[in-house]
């Protein structure tokens, strides 16, 4: 289920115990796409939102990613914490 914070939409949200983890989920048909899917200026929207969930969480450790979904249903995790 889309959500949106502070006016940016993420895909995902799931939190359990202590974690809370934002997910922005692609499909690509070309594993090579897999960076025209997510534009530089959506990456420093979704880390925006990561920081400040950051901030507000308390004992929470928050997490983003971004998920790559494979024609052949594999799943590939990028950390928004990895990406420049």
């Amino acid at each position: 289920m889309r959500t949106k914070f502070d006016g940016v939409e993420v895909d995902l949200i799931v939190e359990k115990d202590n974690r809370r983890v934002l997910l922005e989920v692609k499909h690509l048909d070309n594993s090579w796409r897999a960076f025209e899917r997510v534009g530089t200026k959506q990456i420093q929207r979704l880390k925006y939102v990561l920081l400040g969930m950051r901030k507000r969480a308390r004992n929470i450790k928050v997490e983003g990613y971004v998920v790559f979904v494979l024609v052949n249903e594999k799943l590939h995790f990028i950390s928004l914490d990895e990406v420049i």
